[in-house]
């Protein structure tokens, strides 16, 4: 479905890590976003079916979806927010900022609304009032899709 470079933050080391992600459709199981340490390692489970991801993010389970500016630094980063983690991911760029987030938004559905961000201040506790955070709502722009070197996957 799509794939491409970001850097995401990890939950318990919030150092930011290159990963290579990979959205796809699984069966009975809806949209998967998985993330791995190199393309190699994707191509690799597309191909064979061997477990080569480092984690995956269950988009059914996700809550909402927002942006927020990354503490310390000028850039945004997408946030998917689940009932008990904030996944913190940045794109390498602004074409692929907004196609990541209208991805996701669309992933998710309606049944979630977009989040207000927080103001980088480092909040993981999505908890109730997650959709009450001030700040700028995380709107989608229209991608015109090229040049992003995203792939389709056969679900």
């Amino acid at each position: 479905m799509a794939e491409g470079w970001m850097r995401k933050r990890g939950e318990l080391n919030s150092a930011w890590r290159r990963r290579y992600f990979v959205l796809c459709d699984i069966p009975d199981t809806g949209r998967v976003l998985f993330y791995y340490g190199s393309r190699e390692m994707a191509n690799r489970m597309v191909s064979t079916g061997d477990a080569t991801h480092k984690g995956a993010v269950f988009l059914r389970k996700c809550i909402g979806c927002r942006m927020e500016t990354v503490a310390g630094k000028d850039e945004p980063a997408i946030v998917l927010v689940t009932s008990d983690r904030l996944w913190s991911m940045v794109p390498d760029s602004q074409q692929e900022f907004s196609f990541w987030l209208d991805m996701f938004n669309k992933s998710i559905g309606e049944a979630a609304p977009l989040l207000r961000s927080s103001d980088g201040a480092g909040d993981k506790s999505p908890g109730n009032g997650a959709a009450e955070i001030e700040g700028p709502l995380a709107t989608p722009r229209s991608p015109d899709g090229h040049g992003l070197g995203l792939a389709g996957l056969a679900g």
